[in-house]
């Protein structure tokens, strides 16, 4: 009886957090393409500033692992140098989750690159191997009301970019 009772409050807790954290950004319709549902805004890579040696893919392959999963569209393959800078538009200034979709073929090992947000260095962040798969890079930030500038700048690189989306911390 004990354990049912402890069981069932587990999941209790977990039912209310997952609750919380599916709390999105409902920003106005902008052109990241945000609807104004709960559906956070989608912000392509590609859409940003490029700049350095960064190659925009349809169908980014790589020799050693065979090919990195399809991306939404088109991806961006940052090598040795580069920044790519996209612009999020939020309702309100607060804490949020940027969630960076980016892919690494296992044989590259983890990688870092350096994220800032407006005039915050947020310095570098690990972004695991990930068998060629997309997956997205947690990164909790302080954002202002309106348009916020996220960068994300070379430090080793060799990394595949997709999208982000920008969703409120509760």
């Amino acid at each position: 009886m004990r354990v049912s009772t402890k069981i069932t409050g587990v999941f209790a807790i977990i039912f209310f957090l997952s609750i919380i954290a599916t709390g999105c950004v409902t920003a106005q319709k902008n052109e990241q393409g945000s609807d104004g549902g709960d559906t956070p805004a989608r912000i392509e890579f590609e859409q940003g500033i490029i700049e350095g040696n960064i190659l925009v893919n349809s169908q980014p392959d790589n020799e050693a692992d065979g090919t990195i999963e399809p991306a939404s569209g088109d991806s961006l393959y940052m090598t040795d140098s580069g920044t790519i800078t996209v612009t999020a538009n939020v309702p309100a200034a607060g804490d949020y989750v940027v969630k960076i979709y980016y892919a690494l073929p296992t044989s590259y090992g983890d990688k870092e690159n350096n994220v800032m947000v407006n005039d915050t260095d947020l310095g570098p962040q690990k972004f695991p191997a990930t068998g060629g798969k997309w997956t997205a890079k947690w990164i909790q930030a302080t954002l202002q009301e309106g348009d916020n500038t996220i960068s994300i700048s070379h430090n080793w690189g060799y990394t595949w970019f997709d999208y982000l989306t920008v969703e409120a911390l509760f």
